[in-house]
């Protein structure tokens, strides 16, 4: 399986499981930490037509509910990598790191093994290769659905927008992650 593909399995994955599995309804979560994976589609400043690797990140976040809704600090830091022609005979890898602080706006949706989300904030970019080295800062903008699987445990599939002054990038990101809440 390339890489390319995990966001596209775990997406396929969370009806089957989430069906499969009798739903208990937890009580609400005071933080999750989460792993994930994402598909990139890009738009970076740089020669040529970069060929982008998937993102992997870390989330962890602490949540206040008031009823059902729910308001939250999220911390993340994502790292992928890209090649790019530096001329017409040579390119190099560039690696990325995303550091993302933000908030998140959640529906606990009491009954229901769903509940949305939606997520911003400031992002830190910084983008290091052999000739390309820059940094900078942006930010960042998403939604998506955490799928209760058993207990603490969901599947979460997601997009995400940033825009960073680092190669003055814009970027979607559709993945998914693990989710464990607490």
């Amino acid at each position: 399986m390339t890489p390319r593909a995990i966001p596209l399995v775990l997406g396929l994955l969370v009806p089957t499981v989430a069906s499969a599995v009798p739903f208990q309804d937890p009580s609400q979560p005071t933080g999750w930490v989460s792993l994930g994976a994402y598909v990139i589609e890009d738009d970076y400043d740089t020669s040529g037509d970069p060929d982008v690797d998937p993102a992997f990140g870390l989330e962890l976040g602490l949540i206040g509910w008031t009823g059902e809704v729910g308001l939250g600090l999220e911390a993340a830091v994502m790292r992928s990598s890209f090649d790019v022609a530096t001329s017409s005979i040579d390119s190099e890898t560039v690696d990325t790191t995303r550091w993302m602080i933000g908030l998140r706006l959640a529906d606990w949706n009491e009954g229901s093994r769903f509940s949305t989300y939606l997520r911003g904030g400031f992002l830190y970019r910084t983008d290091e290769g052999d000739l390309i080295d820059d940094d900078g800062s942006g930010f960042y903008a998403g939604l998506g659905v955490d799928v209760r699987i058993a207990g603490p445990l969901a599947i979460s599939p997601q997009v995400l927008y940033t825009d960073s002054s680092s190669l003055d990038a814009t970027e979607w990101l559709f993945g998914g992650s693990l989710v464990w809440r607490f």
